[in-house]
């Protein structure tokens, strides 16, 4: 990220906060949306991210399975 190792270590120590410049700039290096960095739900946003996108690419009928198999699935 270019940043100075002392720091990286003091955000992630809770000593400092990035500024928000640098909150982007560690989002984008994640690959993941500032919403994504705080979800707290997930523990691989980034697949969540992907997987959504080739959802979208599935017609309503495919989605229509898609769900069925995953209600199946959460339903055992």
């Amino acid at each position: 990220m270019g940043q100075n190792p002392g720091y990286i270590n003091s955000i992630e120590n809770g000593k400092s906060f990035p500024t928000m410049m640098n909150f982007f700039y560690i989002c984008e290096f994640l690959h993941l949306s500032p919403s994504e960095f705080f979800d707290m739900s997930s523990d691989d946003p980034e697949k969540l991210r992907l997987l959504m996108e080739s959802i979208k690419k599935l017609s309503d009928r495919q989605v229509d399975s898609l769900m069925v198999i995953v209600d199946g699935m959460l339903n055992k």
